[in-house]
């Protein structure tokens, strides 16, 4: 933890250089453009890799891991509860666009982005949602992005 200062872990040896950055607060309308977001870039992993404009990308068909059907789920949740669901971002949209582009001309980094996504997003998308989130507000815990 050499290159950690104690505020960002507990074993932190190096001092803080100026002001801390504020302490980030999750809220509900932050966390629907997470998912909004998410549910693009998901959309866009799973149509990708059902049409296989590389061969090899068609070892990633129903692997367990696809995103796409349980964000629908959680934003219709979120609709029902009287929430207004946004349109994808302007970064969200770009990294869609992104990854389709990297698809057809670069297939080893394409591989990359997705096993990024899904195995960085289901650890660390749980543990954001779940410490953060779902602390704040349990009625959350039935999202099933956590599972």
């Amino acid at each position: 933890m050499k290159l950690h200062t104690k505020d960002q872990a507990g074993e932190g040896e190096r001092e803080p250089k100026g002001q801390p950055v504020a302490k980030w607060e999750p809220s509900v309308v932050g966390y629907l453009k997470f998912l909004v977001d998410s549910k693009l870039v998901y959309d866009t992993l799973e149509r990708i890799v059902e049409k296989a404009a590389f061969p090899e990308y068609a070892e990633f068909r129903n692997t367990g891991l696809e995103r796409s059907e349980t964000l629908a789920k959680d934003l219709e949740w979120f609709k029902q509860q009287g929430h207004t669901i946004p349109e994808p971002s302007s970064p969200g949209i770009t990294y869609a666009l992104y990854l389709e582009e990297l698809s057809e001309k670069d297939p080893q980094a394409f591989i990359c982005h997705f096993y990024t996504r899904y195995f960085g997003q289901s650890a660390g998308g749980r543990m954001v949602g779940t410490k953060g989130l779902v602390a704040k507000s349990p009625s959350l815990s039935c999202l099933l992005y956590f599972e």
